[in-house]
């Protein structure tokens, strides 16, 4: 079970329908599913097969997964695979909400939800706007902070929300830590030499580390960055949640907060 597909078959009133899921990353506005009659699945990356087998569920809903896993999950249910296509961010969230709502009978609500959310969302692209400031958008994974340009979460806040994006940001090359790897998929290494080539007025930071409780580092390092406010973006919801419809309309509310 994907969790952003938890999120939005919670808000459509369908939570009884699900018999399991990992557990062990939801934000805590859905906990309620940490307890019975929910089953664990553990990670969604590596589920449980054997559980899942054993509950007969009529169908299977995950996100980004390999295809091993996909696999071995088509074995036991049909599979509904929910990704996001972040060169066409809107169209990808509203078809997986509106496919969910189809499922569980649930379109009128579903539309509602969305005409909200689309407000929201209109609100906050005019402010952007009227906005000067850029952003820069991070993840910061493995014990490092890296520039997250093409990320689920950039793809939110700039093309959904508007935030207008650092020239050149995605242009930048690795830094020297990373030059024994240098190849079109190495990911940039962001630090203060960075900051001082690509000035930010807003840098929203993804701890992916504390997210998967790996990590509990506030990065002092770059808390004195001239002219940026560093904003640490609630984790699990961004990391685990990112297209679920409660957590899209926190999100928006979030983001908006720092647009002046």
């Amino acid at each position: 079970m994907d969790i952003s597909a938890l999120d939005t078959l919670d808000s459509l009133g369908a939570g009884k329908k699900i018999i399991a899921l990992p557990q062990s990353n939801l934000p805590t506005y859905l906990t309620i599913y940490k307890n019975s009659p929910y089953l664990s699945i553990d990670q969604f990356d590596h589920p449980n097969l054997e559980l899942i087998k054993e509950n007969q569920a009529d169908l299977i809903i995950t996100g980004d997964i390999t295809a091993d896993v996909y696999h071995s999950l088509a074995k036991i249910a049909p599979v509904l695979s929910l990704n996001i296509d972040t060169q066409h961010y809107r169209q990808s969230i509203e078809h997986n909400i509106n496919l969910l709502a189809i499922l569980t009978q649930k379109p009128m609500l579903a539309k509602e939800y969305l005409n909200q959310l689309n407000t929201q969302i209109t609100d906050v692209n005019q402010k952007a706007k009227l906005s000067s400031l850029t952003a820069t958008v991070a993840r910061y994974e493995h014990g490092q902070l890296i520039l997250a340009e093409n990320s689920i979460q950039a793809a939110f806040i700039h093309e959904l929300l508007g935030v207008k994006r650092v020239k050149n940001a995605s242009e930048a090359k690795p830094t020297s830590l990373e030059t024994a790897q240098l190849n079109k998929n190495t990911p940039v290494i962001l630090d203060n030499q960075y900051f001082e080539q690509h000035p930010t007025d807003l840098l929203f930071i993804v701890d992916v580390d504390k997210a998967t409780n790996q990590s509990n580092d506030t990065h002092s390092s770059l808390t004195k960055l001239r002219g940026t406010q560093i904003i640490y973006l609630e984790p699990v919801r961004w990391v685990f949640a990112p297209w679920g419809i409660d957590n899209l309309k926190q999100q928006v509310l979030e983001i908006s907060t720092y647009l002046k």
